[in-house]
């Protein structure tokens, strides 16, 4: 009996012992662009708290403390800097009844990867083939009234509290079950849905779409964001040291053989908390993007879009989804002046310009452009013929201003809006330019030429030194007289035009004819009116021989004149005497012999 006895204090003792724990509960595998939310459940402890005591290694704190007296601190939120296996380990320190202190020690594993990027790298398409907001909700309702087609296994609930294997669609996470968060969706309209699930027991279906019309051999993205509704009371209480993270599945079928293309796994998803002003941890719902990308086989043009639930179901597993995309990710493109970066350029009309394309080497095999313009960088239209890799911006006399961008897409897949992406936009303002042009004119030797630019710019400086739209001049020879004219455009800057004017002096002196002169029988004279070869307009010669070149040849004895006329000045008149001489007759006699 004394046997037994002891042997039943000792069970009593071991139980006792064995109820007053500790336990960590959080995420086992989350991601390193995410955060965690440990939690330190106390379990069949009376007494007060004296020192609650986190070790996480590697690992910034969002909300609590590593040390704290307080038992509002139990739960913490960090956010890992490394990838790796860690323990995460509390020391619970409490005074019992007794007022003996104690402190228990609990820990629990945590793995942190590296997980695929949510979003393209480059540029997405210029309309995604899916965004799924869940629409805004009627006024006056806490959820849709009726549910979305057939997108999904989980029985819709029209009210009451949403249990294990069904959902809602509603713009506040609460309308799901009171201990939830109390949020709004993550696309920010006013009323906004989103899908509110609790998670059945086994992996099932969230989410499902088939995607047609696809290009082949390209880059798509599937992505959506996710938050954990449950909220601190789920994890300290309702689900005390059982909690279960949700872990979300996105997966891409071939919609015609099955064939997965792709899959990733969001791994657990934390709820998250933030500090009071007392430094005590409370709920902050975060949403969280997730997602990857993958390349479509060529000739697969239609897919298969999976969301499923791989955590087992239970306490926690709760889950809100909105902005479901995919989309075609394109490289990077960019549009540039000069060199990378420039997005900007400001030209004076009648100047060209030149835009330049950068698109990821090798992300295509026969790329195409197609370069658009826009006035207010929401309404774009074509440029016709602006089809290569660079856009040279046609010279033209008329001011304005215009955004430019090019889309770039693979051989065929150019006018497809869901198969091509969109650059940057860079902006060109061409300014208003002056446009001097005194043009030409002539002058009589003596005379004056007035010298007119056009008129209504900011200022003006003549080769002459003069500031004057208009000059008046009076060369003895031929001139050219240049004007530069500037007009300013305030703090877009000033463009200048610089124009010459020719004046033509036309000076009778430099038109004469030769000295009188003579010749022998049967030789020619050039008579040449014109020996400088000066060029005037409208210049006639009239000649007495009646013809009507710059010079004549003659042959014979006599008096020629000639009339030189430009229509404008005086005629030129002169004369020149040519004599023609008789060739001299020798006559030594008859031929003769002599003796030597």
């Amino acid at each position: 009996m004394k046997k037994l006895s002891f042997f039943i204090a000792s069970l009593w003792l071991s139980l006792t012992a064995m109820a007053q724990s500790v336990k960590v509960t959080g995420p086992g595998i989350i991601c390193t662009s995410t955060f965690a939310t440990f939690d330190c459940d106390p379990q069949n402890i009376s007494g007060t708290v004296t020192n609650i005591q986190w070790i996480i290694p590697n690992a910034n704190y969002i909300a609590g403390a590593p040390s704290s007296n307080n038992s509002n601190n139990r739960s913490v939120t960090v956010q890992f800097t490394a990838t790796g296996i860690f323990t995460v380990s509390v020391a619970y320190t409490y005074t019992n009844a007794s007022n003996k202190s104690i402190t228990l020690n609990s820990s629990k594993s945590v793995t942190i990867i590296d997980c695929p990027s949510t979003d393209c790298q480059g540029t997405k398409a210029s309309a995604p083939f899916l965004l799924e907001d869940f629409g805004t909700l009627p006024a006056d309702s806490a959820r849709e009234p009726l549910p979305p087609p057939g997108y999904t296994s989980y029985q819709y609930l029209y009210s009451g509290p949403v249990n294990d294997g069904q959902y809602i669609i509603s713009d506040n996470t609460n309308n799901g079950r009171p201990e939830w968060v109390t949020t709004g969706d993550h696309t920010g309209n006013p009323n906004g849905n989103m899908m509110i699930v609790n998670a059945s027991y086994q992996p099932d279906t969230f989410y499902t779409r088939v995607v047609t019309g696809l290009c082949g051999g390209v880059q798509y993205s599937f992505s959506a964001w996710l938050l954990n509704v449950d909220s601190k009371q789920v994890l300290q209480s309702t689900c005390a040291g059982g909690n279960i993270f949700p872990n979300v599945a996105f997966k891409v079928l071939d919609a015609k053989t099955g064939f997965t293309l792709g899959q990733t796994f969001t791994h657990d998803v934390s709820m998250k908390l933030k500090n009071d002003v007392n430094g005590n941890p409370i709920d902050d719902p975060t949403w969280q993007p997730y997602g990857f990308g993958f390349k479509t086989p060529v000739g697969v043009d239609s897919i298969k879009l999976l969301m499923y639930n791989i955590a087992p179901g239970g306490c926690g597993n709760d889950i809100a989804i909105d902005d479901i995309n995919f989309t075609y990710c394109g490289p990077e493109l960019k549009a540039y002046f000069g060199e990378p970066g420039i997005a900007g350029d400001t030209i004076c009309a009648g100047k060209p310009d030149t835009i330049f394309s950068y698109v990821t080497p090798g992300y295509f095999i026969n790329p195409t452009y197609q370069w658009q313009k826009s006035k207010d960088e929401v309404n774009w239209t074509n440029i016709p013929g602006a089809t290569n890799p660079n856009y040279i911006f046609p010279v033209t006399d008329t001011s304005d201003s215009y955004y430019y961008r090019f889309l770039a897409a693979e051989q065929g897949n150019i006018g497809k809006s869901t198969c091509n992406s969109a650059s940057n936009d860079v902006v060109l303002l061409v300014l208003r330019s002056p446009y001097v042009n005194p043009g030409d004119t002539l002058i009589c030797y003596g005379g004056t030429a007035t010298l007119n630019a056009q008129p209504g710019y900011d200022s003006y400086l003549w080769s002459t030194g003069a500031t004057t739209s208009s000059i008046s001049v009076s060369p003895t020879v031929t001139t050219k007289y240049y004007v530069t004219a500037t007009l300013s455009s305030g703090a877009a800057g000033s463009c200048t035009d610089t124009d010459s004017s020719l004046v033509t002096v036309f000076n009778p002196d430099l038109f004469t004819l030769p000295a009188d002169t003579g010749m022998c029988t049967g030789d020619t004279v050039l008579l040449n009116a014109n020996p400088l070869n000066l060029a005037y307009a409208n210049l006639t010669y009239k000649w007495s021989t009646g013809e009507t070149t710059p010079s004549i040849r003659v042959t014979k004895t006599g008096q020629y004149s000639v009339i030189i006329s430009n229509g404008v000045c005086a005629s030129v008149y002169d004369t020149v005497q040519v004599n023609v001489h008789a060739l001299p007759v020798v006559n030594l006699g008859n031929d003769t012999s002599v003796c030597s």
